[in-house]
């Protein structure tokens, strides 16, 4: 498998598979993010970390 290459664009996943306010979880390459879809249909992504205690959202 290659490395990824930093700054490339991923595809984590389509909006199609996002519902409105409700978190997905995404992973790649061992990492964990939540993503979603606002109202207006922005797509939302963040760690899957609480920056507080780290925990997992």
């Amino acid at each position: 498998m290659q490395s990824m290459l930093p700054g490339a664009p991923w595809l984590l996943a389509h909006k199609s598979m996002l519902n409105v306010n409700q978190p997905r979880k995404v992973s790649l390459y061992g990492s964990d993010y939540v993503m979603w879809k606002d109202a207006a249909g922005a797509i939302h992504a963040l760690p899957n970390a609480c920056p507080h205690m780290g925990a997992m959202l």
